[in-house]
């Protein structure tokens, strides 16, 4: 399974968040996925890359052109894609994913992930299968967004039944098992 994770650049202030990091990114090789990430060495990005590589995932690093400038590509990506922009990273990582996984982040990552549920509930209204989007709540990070999505439902901007695939979870234990139950129901599917 390819797994797109959206994640800070910087690895911000909480230590319990760098450590799920990790072992997201050690689970992801122990279960002989790929990684699919914004490339970077930096932040959550590189404690992802990192951790994923060391557990023998394949992983696959899409960076813009411009941002190798500034910001070396990871060592551990194995598959370095070089786009021209933002627009193309971000089709790139809708394209390659079977799975979102959003970490704790700052506005590109919140930016991200927004693009990706979008083009989900577009697929959606196309009754075309969509692909699942994760976040990790860690320590409550994500409890605005959803409070926000349940405003928007209750505003009538936001259907929550047409996202059966959004989840939110505190755990790698918790990922786990709901990956497991997405695998079965794709099987079966």
């Amino acid at each position: 399974m390819n797994i797109t994770v959206y994640c800070g650049a910087n690895a911000g202030t909480s230590e319990k968040t760098q450590q799920i990091t990790r072992e997201l990114g050690s689970w992801i090789g122990e279960q002989g996925h790929t990684l699919v990430f914004g490339g970077g060495t930096t932040g959550l990005m590189g404690l992802v890359a990192e951790s994923a590589h060391d557990a023998g995932a394949e992983v696959v690093g899409v960076i813009p052109e411009f941002m190798t400038e500034f910001e070396p590509p990871s060592p551990a990506v194995d598959d370095l894609v070089v786009v021209d922009g933002m627009p193309e990273r971000k089709r790139q990582f809708r394209k390659r994913a079977d799975v979102f996984v959003v970490l704790p982040g700052g506005l590109g990552t919140l930016e991200e992930c927004s693009e990706a549920l979008a083009t989900a509930k577009v697929e959606h209204m196309r009754k075309r299968k969509y692909k699942p989007c994760v976040f990790f709540n860690i320590d409550g990070f994500y409890e605005p967004l959803k409070d926000l999505f349940h405003n928007m439902s209750e505003g009538g901007f936001f259907i929550e039944e047409s996202y059966d695939d959004l989840h939110f979870v505190d755990s790698v234990d918790e990922f786990s098992q709901l990956m497991e139950r997405f695998s079965a129901e794709s099987a079966g599917a």
